[in-house]
C-alpha cells in the first residue's frame, strides 16, 4: 500500500532519467518492517526503509549529505541486526563512499538473553577495505537499548502491538 506510489514514482521519474543505470522491480515483502515502503539497492545490497517521495532525489542520485538518509538506511545486508545499526553510524560520518567498501562485521559479545527476548546491548566491530585495497581498518562500537516502539508483527492476525527494542551506537572508535 505504501510501497507502490514510490515504486510508481522510481519507475516513470527516475528510471528513464537515469538512461538505463536504474533499473526498478516491485515485488512482495523480503523482510524487515511488514507495513512500510522498503527498498534493496542491489548489487550493493543496501536495504532502506519507511521511505517516503521527498528522499528519492537524494537516494538515486547520491549527490548531497547522507544525514537526510540517516533515518531510512538499514545497513548492508552482509551484516546481521546489530552490525547493520554500527554500519549505519559508520556511513553517517564516512559518507557515500563507505557504500562502496568491502565489509564484514562480527558480534564481539552480548547480552544473554532468556525467553526469546531480544538482549540491551552488543558490541561489534566491522572490518573494511577499498575495493582496490589501498584503504583498511575497522571500527568497534558499542550499542544499547534507547526505548521502544509499539509494532504489530502479523498482519493476518488481529493487529496486536508488540513492544520493539529500539537501539542506538553508544560508543564508536576506529581501531586499525
Amino acid at each position: 500500500r505504501f510501497g507502490t506510489p514510490l515504486y510508481r514514482q522510481l519507475r516513470k521519474e527516475y528510471a528513464p532519467a537515469c538512461n538505463g543505470k536504474l533499473r526498478v522491480w516491485q515485488t512482495t515483502h523480503f523482510g524487515g518492517h511488514q507495513f512500510a515502503p522498503t527498498l534493496i539497492d542491489l548489487p550493493q545490497g543496501c536495504l532502506w526503509g519507511h521511505l517516503e517521495p521527498d528522499v528519492l532525489d537524494l537516494l538515486v542520485y547520491r549527490n548531497g549529505s547522507v544525514s537526510g538518509l540517516s533515518q531510512y538506511y538499514r545497513g548492508w545486508t552482509g551484516l546481521s541486526e546489530f552490525e547493520q545499526i554500527v554500519d549505519r553510524e559508520i556511513w553517517m560520518q564516512f559518507g557515500w563512499s563507505w557504500l562502496d567498501y568491502l565489509k564484514a562485521g562480527k558480534v564481539l559479545v552480548m547480552e544473554e538473553v532468556v525467553e526469546e527476548k531480544e538482549p540491551d546491548w552488543a558490541e561489534v566491530r566491522i572490518d573494511y577495505a577499498a575495493i582496490d585495497g589501498s584503504t583498511t581498518g575497522a571500527y568497534e562500537a558499542n550499542i544499547e537499548v534507547c526505548g521502544e516502539v509499539m509494532s504489530a508483527f502479523n498482519s493476518a492476525r488481529e493487529m496486536e502491538l508488540e513492544a520493539v527494542k529500539q537501539y542506538r551506537v553508544s560508543h564508536l572508535v576506529k581501531v586499525e
